[in-house]
């Protein structure tokens, strides 16, 4: 889903059928200025493990600055 060219929202889910297990990955992307990007980032999956089925949750965020001369 992009509200403006700008900002935009991106989202990427995975089912397993076989082991029933979910993975999802959603990611916010705004460009405050031309070529500079802030990304806020957020996934979840979840596995197999040895004690059963195990669940991972990370996030990430990052800034990008370009200075041109």
């Amino acid at each position: 889903m992009a509200w403006s060219p700008r900002l935009q929202l991106i989202g990427l889910y995975q089912h397993n059928t076989q082991n029933k297990l979910d993975a999802y990955n959603i990611r916010l992307a705004w460009e405050y200025q031309p070529l500079s990007y802030v990304y806020v980032v957020f996934n979840n999956r979840s596995f197999a493990g040895t004690a059963g089925n195990v669940q991972e949750q990370t996030g990430i965020f990052k800034v990008s600055y370009l200075k041109q001369f």
